[in-house]
């Protein structure tokens, strides 16, 4: 087996001190650029690699990003973890994805793991985020993130206009002529769809004189979201546009609607949001409202890479039509 390269050999090799390589890796005084420069090239040409661990007991913080989601079948998520990880690798970092089911008991095992480790920074969706959580990794020195909206002031935020996104869709569905329409949400997340429901009343005008209704899923399952759609569609009246709180539950409503022997878009139209991959491949492509998932993780790993704090970002939802509104 090849002897592994020392610190000392490093320090050597670049003309530094020990000390000087140690301050590098745990990034804990600043190195000018050509100094930088010469440690990185010995590391590349000795093959040396840092022992993480005695890093962090030094004082030093973990190159790790941790991202709690609510709901790791959600490809959504995905697309966003990408995007964080696009950034996090370009910079020698990683990124632990933690699935908090929607379980404060979850995230409160995470928040803490992920506190000792002296992560560098984690992301939090509104739908996870408790302030005892945030404040956790906050005190332990991490960057934190939130995608939604806070007020904490050490708190930074990428945030998408969801009431605007409520609107678009709601408008979308007045204009095709809906009059009976429905909003199928699910558990985990309440503040964007409170907002997106006060954007789709506000594309209700009284001139329209149409109806409104919101019914939720009892979880994340694809049985619990089919039965939720299966309610929705057997209401008197009937509802002729449904909004969905994402993608996969609008794709619950088409197989329910089929099952029923509903017509989309003839004789419901369907709305769903994020816009999953899955969203133009279904049996009749979706209409969606669009969130930026890949310009969102990638600007929150950018805030933790850069350590910002307090910074807001905010985003714009947009449209995206096909066939299950339009014939």
């Amino acid at each position: 087996m090849a002897r592994k390269a020392t610190i000392r050999e490093v320090a050597e090799r670049a003309g530094v001190s020990v000390g000087t390589v140690s301050n590098f890796v745990s990034d804990k005084k600043p190195i000018s650029p050509s100094t930088r420069e010469r440690i990185e090239s010995a590391i590349r040409d000795l093959g040396w690699i840092p022992n993480a661990a005695v890093r962090v007991v030094k004082g030093g913080r973990s190159p790790v990003i941790g991202f709690l989601i609510p709901d790791s079948s959600n490809p959504f998520f995905t697309e966003v973890a990408n995007g964080i990880e696009d950034v996090a690798i370009a910079n020698g970092g990683l990124v632990i994805t933690c699935n908090t089911a929607g379980e404060a008991q979850r995230e409160a095992h995470f928040a803490k793991s992920l506190s000792e480790m002296r992560v560098a920074g984690a992301v939090f969706t509104e739908m996870t985020a408790s302030d005892q959580h945030v404040e956790q990794l906050v005190a332990s020195g991490a960057t934190v993130v939130l995608f939604g909206l806070s007020e904490h002031a050490r708190v930074n935020t990428v945030s998408v206009d969801d009431e605007l996104g409520g609107f678009l869709a709601g408008q979308h569905l007045v204009e095709r002529g809906c009059r009976n329409i429905a909003l199928l949400g699910g558990p985990g997340g309440e503040p964007q769809l409170r907002r997106r429901e006060a954007g789709i009343a506000r594309a209700l005008t009284p001139a329209h004189r149409t109806e409104f209704r919101r019914l939720d899923a009892q979880d994340n399952s694809l049985k619990a979201r089919v039965a939720a759609a299966t309610e929705v569609l057997r209401r008197d009246p009937a509802p002729d546009g449904i909004i969905c709180g994402n993608d996969q539950i609008a794709l619950a409503v088409l197989a329910a609607a089929t099952a029923q022997g509903i017509r989309v878009p003839q004789d419901l139209a369907v709305v769903g949001y994020d816009d999953i991959e899955a969203a133009s491949l279904a049996a009749v492509p979706l209409t969606t409202v669009r969130n930026p998932s890949h310009e969102m993780g990638r600007l929150a790993a950018k805030m933790i890479i850069e350590r910002t704090v307090g910074d807001r970002i905010a985003l714009e939802p947009e449209l995206v039509v096909r066939r299950s509104t339009s014939p």
